[in-house]
């Protein structure tokens, strides 16, 4: 089994009941639907196929964002290096002169010497003038510019927030719907997840909310971020187009490390194996991504185009998994030295004895009877050598620990003692083939059972002890 947990996004190339079957068979944990593509309706649907295939499958809603976008522009419009062109609110037709910016405040907050970035940076702009309607750039590194390509202004506050008006009729559909994650874009500050919640609280909803850090204040606040969300994921595209390339290697391996140590599921994204959208095989350079994302100690790793356009959708996750377990395959699981603060409370404290126990007796499986999923999460961030089996008695739980490394979820209706949960626990694992009589568990729970925050409980027994063999 692999540790690292994979996200597909889901889109033409995979939106069938078939396809969704083979991803997840190749290796998928989670689905990712886009909401800055098709409607509701749609994604209704394909979140249906979905559970159809299997219900244990995450679904992920990934929000638009407060972007910036270019409007309509004529084809195979080039602008080249050096010359002159212009930025306007108006809606038009852009050429190779004037190009139509979707977001009327955008003057209010541009400046002489600013830097425009168009496509993800791949065309850079040099303000030089702005007036009422619009503004004059120099073109800095040119090349071809199509209709609604990104706009970035990096290391700017240029007024946009999140989450937007769509954004918030979208959270409300997938909480109304019943996904399993909220991936919010263009978070900048820890207000922004509080309001999210608030949306989620009011409809019903305990979606986990997955923070996407992908703007320069998102950096800057990235500590308070961390604590108001459930998950982070390190958008490198739109990251990359804010700050420094050259950064992002360092600022990746900082935030993972931080996940690591609070115990919250870190998701690495953005040009994983992208060549593979058009290619059967990956690059050197992919293959090095994915793994070194993996020894960082992410918990999962996304794939975007790939599956949702790509020619290749089910042999680019069989390879993800392939490339994933032999990084793991590579290096001890062991990182317990990025968690190096002193258990705050009782939970945490049975948890690390749970992971010190596993490591020291040389057990078969480490068995955590979880109600939120915090046990196995807070067991999860020591990277523990032996595998984690978490039994919950809720289905939102354990879809949302398909995201957490190392974590093979089942749902379990526990019993109304300790000794009647660990006794069913025991009795499927042997039903499922995932134990034999004498291997030794490492089991910790909460006393009483199914109450939320209670784990007090350690025990080391054999499965053939606890069902009396």
């Amino acid at each position: 089994m692999k540790n690292t947990k994979i996200i597909s996004t889901i889109g033409p190339a995979t939106d069938s009941k078939e396809k969704i079957t083979e991803i997840i068979e190749a290796g998928v944990n989670v689905v990712r639907l886009n909401f800055s593509h098709v409607d509701h309706e749609q994604h209704g649907k394909t979140f249906d196929r979905v559970r159809e295939t299997s219900e244990k499958t995450a679904v992920m809603a990934d929000t638009k964002g407060p972007e910036i976008r270019l409007g309509e522009v004529e084809e195979d419009t080039e602008l080249k290096s050096g010359e002159q062109i212009i930025l306007t609110v108006e809606e038009e037709v852009g050429d190779d002169e004037r190009l139509p910016v979707q977001y009327t405040d955008l003057l209010k907050n541009l400046e002489a010497g600013d830097e425009v970035r168009i496509d993800d940076g791949k065309i850079e702009l040099n303000v030089i003038e702005v007036g009422e309607d619009e503004a004059v750039c120099e073109v800095i590194f040119g090349g071809e510019v199509s209709t609604r390509k990104a706009v970035n202004v990096p290391g700017k506050d240029i007024g946009l927030r999140a989450p937007t008006k769509k954004d918030r009729e979208d959270i409300i559909f997938a909480a109304e719907k019943g996904f399993d994650f909220i991936s919010l874009s263009f978070v900048k500050h820890a207000d922004d997840v509080r309001e999210v919640r608030e949306i989620l609280e009011d409809h019903g909803s305990e979606a986990h909310i997955i923070s996407k850090i992908e703007h320069r204040k998102a950096v800057e606040n990235f500590d308070e971020i961390l604590k108001e969300s459930d998950g982070i994921m390190v958008a490198r595209g739109d990251l990359g187009v804010e700050m420094p390339a050259a950064e992002l290697p360092g600022l990746q391996k900082e935030m993972i490390r931080k996940c690591n140590r609070a115990g919250k599921p870190v998701i690495t994204a953005t040009q994983m194996l992208e060549s593979m959208t058009e290619n059967s095989t990956a690059t050197r350079a992919e293959i090095s991504d994915v793994a070194n994302a993996v020894l960082d100690g992410t918990d999962a790793v996304m794939l975007s185009g790939e599956t949702a356009i790509g020619d290749y959708p089910v042999k680019t996750v069989e390879f993800m998994s392939e490339v994933v377990k032999e990084a793991e395959n590579t290096v001890e699981k062991q990182v317990h030295h990025t968690v190096k603060e002193k258990p705050s409370d009782t939970r945490e404290i049975i948890c690390k004895s749970v992971w010190q126990a596993s490591n020291d007796g040389d057990s078969d499986y480490i068995v955590a009877h979880t109600s939120s999923g915090s046990t196995a999460r807070n067991i999860a961030k020591h990277r523990p050598e032996t595998d984690i089996i978490a039994f919950t008695d809720s289905e939102r739980v354990e879809r949302q620990l398909q995201l957490v490394w190392g974590v093979q979820p089942y749902y379990e209706e526990f019993g109304d003692n300790v000794d009647e949960m660990v006794e069913g626990s025991a009795e499927r694992m042997k039903r499922l083939d995932l134990a034999e009589g004498d291997d030794e568990l490492v089991l910790t729970a909460g006393i009483p059972t199914s109450v939320t925050g209670t784990t007090n409980m350690m025990q080391m027994r054999t499965i053939d002890s606890i069902l009396g063999n």
